[in-house]
């Protein structure tokens, strides 16, 4: 007489899973271990991604954001200044203030950090100084953050700045690390997809299951035998790397046929996006088109695009744009030293021209809101 149907799975279920009880058993005993290998998913460049995560290091790693600014980390070109306790620059802002002082954030890249210099000497620090000398009291938040693009940018916006409750956020964001080549050809949108689909639903238990259990570790080793092993692997390396050398020479060129950081079909949309949700938010968007030296768009020309999405997304959505770049332009390159430390980072004298480019239109917008007083009551 045969077994019913549920006992016959029962019976075969028991028996599963007594041989991989019996496997898993045998391989630990014989101390059997093999930990997955796989190219690395590179973040920013092999050598930052080394230092993520080390008490010495600037960055440390965030799903979110890719990286962001360690608490309390060193500034390493400013003796005695240091990252505070919530990743940005300069002193901790109050979130639950019920009148807070009028409150400008600053996104961006490192020119927006203030690489070289010291936090006082930013734009940021001085917008905000300059605006409280005038009668207007108020606070920066420097959220910029070397080498971000516009969609990391879209990212720390939501996990940091809005908290805050700015009446101005100030975009910085199109001057150079957007257009770069991506690592390991992976977009930063995807990088930031992989990174949270770890971190979510059944990710984290396959990974509890594969870095524990002796069975899936001898899986991997089959597969990773059958794909080449180990000398396969380090050639699958090599050579992405090689290509990623190859294409420095290619990237500022607009027909670049690689992977960018942010294409510039992103820029716009995360651009719009980032935009869209500042208004939602019932703060002002006031977007800037940063400098470079001349010599820097002579070799890379598709900056230029990046810049005229920048100045095109402004008309089209009506917000007020600060061309920068285009005032730094009108110095001529014989006052480029002065200006800028290298091709992309103003020194103090450039973070000045850059506040004070900032100032009118900041002061139109404190008075647009009542918190600045008009000419009529100076008077």
């Amino acid at each position: 007489m045969s077994l019913p149907l549920r006992k016959k799975a029962l019976l075969s279920l028991a028996v599963t899973l007594g041989t991989l009880g019996t496997a898993e058993l045998g391989l630990r005993v014989f101390g059997f271990q093999f930990m997955p290998k796989e190219v690395p998913l590179i973040i920013w460049n092999p050598d930052e991604d080394k230092q993520f995560d080390s008490l010495q290091a600037l960055h440390k790693m965030d799903p979110e954001c890719l990286w962001t600014p360690q608490p309390y980390a060193a500034i390493p070109w400013e003796p005695g200044e240091s990252v505070n306790s919530r990743t940005y620059r300069g002193p901790l802002l109050e979130e639950d203030l019920r009148e807070p002082p009028f409150r400008v954030a600053f996104l961006g890249d490192s020119s927006t950090f203030g690489w070289g210099i010291s936090h006082d000497q930013t734009y940021a620090a001085r917008s905000a100084a300059a605006l409280s000398e005038s009668g207007v009291p108020a606070q920066s938040l420097n959220a910029g953050v070397i080498g971000y693009t516009v969609l990391q940018g879209l990212h720390r916006y939501r996990s940091l700045v809005r908290s805050h409750k700015p009446d101005v956020v100030a975009l910085a964001f199109g001057a150079v690390n957007d257009h770069y080549q991506a690592p390991g050809k992976t977009s930063d949108i995807a990088k930031i997809q992989k990174l949270s689909s770890e971190g979510t639903g059944i990710g984290p238990a396959l990974g509890w299951i594969r870095e524990r259990s002796r069975i899936a570790h001898f899986i991997d080793s089959m597969r990773f035998e059958r794909s080449g092993g180990e000398a396969a692997l380090r050639k699958r390396y090599r050579e992405s790397r090689r290509r990623d050398f190859i294409s420095l020479s290619e990237v500022g060129k607009r027909e670049y046929a690689g992977v960018r950081r942010i294409s510039l079909a992103e820029y716009r949309r995360y651009l719009e996006e980032l935009i869209n949700e500042i208004r939602a938010d019932g703060a002002e968007p006031v977007l800037l088109s940063m400098p470079r030296k001349l010599a820097s768009e002579a070799e890379a020309p598709v900056l230029l695009d990046y810049s005229h999405a920048t100045e095109v997304t402004a008309t089209r959505l009506g917000v007020p744009l600060v061309d920068v770049r285009a005032h730094f332009r009108s110095f001529g390159e014989i006052y480029e030293t002065a200006l800028f430390l290298d091709n992309w980072h103003p020194r103090p004298k450039g973070h000045q021209v850059i506040a004070d480019d900032l100032l009118p239109l900041l002061t139109s917008i404190a008075r647009e809101r009542g918190r600045a007083p008009t000419p009529k009551d100076k008077d």
